[in-house]
């Protein structure tokens, strides 16, 4: 026997097109996005924190405000360019 959901009790809670299942793989998926995005987020708040003592505090307000208000691209930004270490590093010919 196949249940039907019908009615108004069933109106906003069920999708009869779309299995339980898939909508809470795709549900947990963006909550492992989001953190994976606030994890990178905190690292580089932390990764700036700890490199604050070779960043001018001028320097280090604008990282913040970079890696607060463009997260992601923010984050990468820094990794890749605003890391002392990363300016630093010889080149390898």
């Amino acid at each position: 026997m196949i249940a039907q959901f019908s009615g108004p009790e069933y109106d906003d809670f069920v999708n009869p097109v779309i299995p339980a299942w898939y909508d809470l793989w795709w549900s947990a998926g963006g909550v492992l996005i989001l953190l994976a995005l606030v994890t990178v987020w905190v690292v580089a708040l932390i990764s700036i924190r700890r490199h604050s003592d070779r960043l001018s505090p001028t320097a280090t307000a604008v990282w913040v405000a970079i890696v607060l208000f463009a997260s992601l691209l923010g984050a990468i930004a820094w990794f890749t360019i605003g890391r002392p270490q990363a300016r630093e590093r010889p080149s390898t010919k």
